[in-house]
């Protein structure tokens, strides 16, 4: 009688565990199931866009930061406008460049100063109508289809006629271009007189511009 229990009581266990799978079936040969990836999160606002370096920050609401009680909500709607509103800054980096214009102490030796305007116009604000509207479009161009890139503007200063030897440039901005200085130097003349922001070397000038992401190795 109790051989009888003992074997009773294992096949009763063989029952549960055999209750415990689907078929009985103890292997485990069953793939896993696919993990559930989580849906991948939505495009927010836009709070900054990369356009021509120094634009923002000359050109929209230059005299913010010495104005008491001033903020930066006007460069902030500039970095988070879509393309469509661009236009809307136009007249406002209109009047900025005028005074970027009179810094060598000659007003109209800005590139651009002038261009398309009649005669009767020249000392109106439309003399910088030309250039506002080139910076209003704050985009880098970049020529993909050319491989000679020596020039910050390239594309701009060849489109316009302002330097046709750079036809062929690609443009663009690489590391290794002081792109401020160019910046500054098309907002006060011709480009014949270079305008500096005093900061005269790179701290570590070995930067790449065939390796993504073309930056100079970590200083040891």
């Amino acid at each position: 009688m109790r051989s009888f229990k003992c074997f009773a009581g294992i096949a009763a266990l063989f029952g549960v565990l055999a209750g415990c799978g689907s078929s009985g079936d103890f292997s485990d040969n069953e793939p896993d199931p696919a993990p559930a990836f989580p849906d991948p999160p939505a495009v927010g606002p836009q709070i900054d866009r990369q356009g021509r370096a120094a634009i923002t920050t000359a050109l929209i609401q230059p005299l913010g930061p010495l104005v008491m009680g001033a903020d930066n909500s006007r460069k902030d709607a500039y970095s988070s406008a879509g393309r469509a509103d661009w236009g809307q800054f136009r007249d406002e980096i209109r009047s900025a460049i005028a005074i970027y214009d009179g810094l060598d102490g000659n007003c109209g030796s800005q590139i651009l100063a002038g261009a398309g305007v009649e005669a009767e116009d020249i000392d109106t604000p439309a003399r910088y109508n030309a250039l506002a509207g080139a910076l209003t479009d704050d985009r880098v161009y970049l020529r993909a289809d050319s491989g000679a890139c020596s020039q910050y503007f390239g594309v701009e200063l060849a489109a316009t006629g302002l330097l046709p030897a750079l036809a062929g440039d690609c443009g663009g901005r690489t590391p290794l271009y002081d792109t401020i200085n160019v910046s500054y130097t098309a907002l006060s003349n011709d480009l014949s007189i270079p305008v500096s922001d005093g900061i005269n070397r790179d701290d570590n000038p070995r930067h790449s511009i065939d390796l993504f992401p073309f930056l100079a190795p970590v200083a040891q």
